[in-house]
């Protein structure tokens, strides 16, 4: 009998952990896009939107309380490696996950070269976007 309560006692190591805390996700895009994804970014459950701006240099500069967990990176134009919109975030937020908006899909193997841990076109849908939230996010849980 004693056998048994002991073996009740040991926690199940193939369950995957339980993480309920907040994630914190922060968004560069223009002015157009910024509204729709705080929208949809706030419909995910335990996201918290910690900067929205259409700027890197303002993200840059902003002193956060918490560096964000996530990144949503919009790229708008073709960059040059010494402009690169995505390694200048990743040198200040290195431990963050980082999805890339594209405008054109040529551009997701330069994103992926440059960092970004996934892609996905600007024209996608909501559900799209919130499915490749939900896979960052749940992988930086597992990872933490």
């Amino acid at each position: 009998m004693e056998d048994i309560q002991t073996l009740a006692k040991t926690p199940d190591h193939h369950s995957p952990p339980v993480v309920n805390e907040e994630r914190t996700v922060a968004i560069v895009a223009p002015q157009w896009l910024q509204d729709g994804l705080a929208v949809v970014i706030k419909t995910i459950p335990h996201l918290q939107l910690v900067a929205c701006t259409g700027s890197i240099n303002t993200l840059l500069l902003l002193d956060l309380e918490r560096s964000p967990d996530l990144v949503v990176l919009a790229i708008d134009a073709p960059y040059t490696k010494d402009r690169n919109p995505i390694r200048q975030v990743k040198f200040v937020h290195p431990h963050a996950r980082y999805l890339v908006l594209i405008q054109e899909p040529t551009q997701s193997a330069g994103a992926h070269g440059d960092g970004a841990d996934e892609t996905l076109l600007q024209g996608a849908s909501a559900e799209q976007f919130c499915e490749a939230v939900s896979r960052l996010v749940r992988h930086n849980q597992v990872g933490s």
